[in-house]
């Protein structure tokens, strides 16, 4: 008999089609034809893997049990290929262990190829361990080959740092976000830097014959500098310490005292800075710059200033004898 071969494309959504002529019109076949079928290469989709194809019935009988329209279905199996990806932690500035913590989260938006979204977020180690999403039961989640996932990293608590750090950037490498490809896991790396931070303390010695007549609540101005930037001028009493807020390690520091209170009978002797019981020696202008070794770590630089205080006799005003050394407000 006569043999007739066609093409028909079948919509993916389960419309039923047939064959049609030129025109668009349904192809009519006489009674007792007999059709089978053979699919094509089914399309390419990235997220899925065809397994088999299988049509029933495999052949129809045009006119089978008297109907004008016979029908057969074509069912195809696929696999959902899927993927997922790691993110790897790295800290510049401070070693993992130095942590007051074990890990930190991260925030994850999953764009499926489906236009679905899942949102999700895992521990991350600090240690350097690579991890990813996982499951109520601690198994990793797979997504769809193609879907898109972007990162974002929660804000590390400042409590997570020892005292004398603060938090820098935070970096992603290659980026912060991935497309899941076929057999492969990628690795994501985000880098937390950290800002080892010093600071001084200053207190302030008035030694010398004449220190105990010094006025109570009497104070001492001294100015001081960061990386030749000046900074307000701090008021010193004596044996009380003042401590400077944080500032990174490697910072230059200098300091001098300004004019010393104007007291009657007290003579002032050049004022000396020292730190760890090194004394500094002023430049022309009477600054003292602090050692670089003292603010190469997060620590405090303990300085000292020290006044000596000579009395000396005041002048005679008759009557009789005088304290050579008066305090104000006697």
């Amino acid at each position: 008999g006569e043999t007739q071969q066609g093409v028909v494309r079948l919509p993916g959504d389960g419309t039923p089609v047939g064959p049609v002529d030129d025109a668009g019109q349904p192809l009519l076949f006489p009674y007792g034809t007999e059709v089978t079928f053979a699919e094509l290469a089914a399309p390419s989709i990235a997220h899925l893997a065809w397994q088999s194809a299988a049509f029933n019935p495999a052949m129809l009988v045009i006119g089978a049990d008297d109907k004008a329209v016979v029908t057969s279905t074509l069912t195809n199996d696929a696999s959902l290929l899927t993927g997922t990806f790691l993110v790897q932690k790295d800290l510049h500035g401070i070693d993992p262990d130095d942590l007051l913590v074990d890990s930190f989260t991260i925030d994850y938006v999953a764009h499926l190829p489906s236009r679905d979204v899942l949102v999700g977020r895992f521990e991350l180690p600090a240690d350097g361990t690579t991890a990813g999403p996982v499951d109520p039961d601690g198994d990793p989640i797979s997504f769809p080959i193609g879907t898109i996932v972007t990162m974002l990293e929660e804000e590390p608590d400042p409590s997570a740092l020892p005292e004398g750090y603060e938090w820098g950037a935070t970096t992603w490498s290659p980026g912060s976000s991935v497309e899941i490809g076929l057999d492969e896991t990628p690795v994501l790396e985000v880098t937390n830097s950290v800002v080892a931070m010093t600071r001084w303390a200053v207190t302030k010695v008035v030694a010398g014959n004449g220190a105990s007549s010094i006025p109570a609540g009497t104070t001492f101005p001294a100015d001081w500098w960061l990386n030749g930037v000046a900074h307000p001028r701090i008021e010193l009493e004596p044996n009380v310490t003042i401590t400077s807020p944080y500032f990174p390690v490697g910072t230059i520091i200098e300091a001098r005292e300004a004019d010393l209170p104007s007291i009657p009978g007290a003579e002032w002797g050049t004022p000396s800075w020292s730190v760890g019981g090194e004394v500094l020696v002023p430049d022309e202008t009477g600054k003292v710059t602090l050692p670089i070794a003292e603010v190469r770590t997060p620590q405090t630089a303990e300085l000292t200033l020290t006044n000596t205080v000579s009395a000396r006799p005041l002048p005679a005003t008759g009557g009789g004898g005088m304290s050579p050394l008066v305090p104000l407000g006697a």
